[in-house]
């Protein structure tokens, strides 16, 4: 969210700056930036007008996607001092679509199948998570790749456990 806010900021300052109709002898024009989400969107619609009273729209609605999933850490070191135990992956999941998990060794061998995790508290987030020491195996450094599956979304990726 934190990205989606510092682009539009960025974007305000540019529609301020190049509107065209700011000069010494006008007073400086007011912006309202509304913001409507639907049902099938997933990210919200932003309209940019002169004013609350004119709504005199200055460019079309437009949305803006930040994509917001992603792996926490890269390396893991299960030695079970509490830092970096485990990888967590963090799904972007305001549409609490189905998210899953696997991890492969790099001879595409399945590893292991990630967890359900609820590391942020969020309703708009799910997290995975795979720790390296859990199974009937405990899995050797080396290079995993992950595959993520959220809705019809991959991510794919690697991480290193560290012994």
């Amino acid at each position: 969210m934190n990205k989606c806010l510092l682009i539009l900021s960025l974007f305000f300052v540019f529609i301020f700056f190049c509107s065209g109709e700011i000069n010494a002898a006008v007073e400086k024009p007011s912006f309202l930036i509304k913001t409507t989400t639907t049902v099938t969107e997933r990210a919200p619609i932003f309209e940019i007008v002169k004013s609350a009273k004119s709504e005199k729209k200055l460019f079309k609605p437009f949305s803006i996607n930040v994509e917001d999933s992603k792996a926490m850490t890269k390396f893991v070191t299960p030695n079970g001092d509490g830092k970096n135990d485990s990888f967590v992956f963090q799904c972007y999941n305001p549409m609490d679509l189905f998210v899953s998990g696997k991890i492969y060794s790099l001879k595409s061998r399945l590893v292991a199948k990630m967890q359900n995790a609820d590391v942020s508290g969020s309703d708009n987030y799910s997290e995975l998570a795979w720790d390296p020491n859990s199974g009937s195996q405990r899995a050797p450094g080396g290079v995993y790749i992950y595959q993520i599956v959220i809705g019809d979304k991959v991510y794919r990726g690697t991480v290193i456990v560290i012994r």
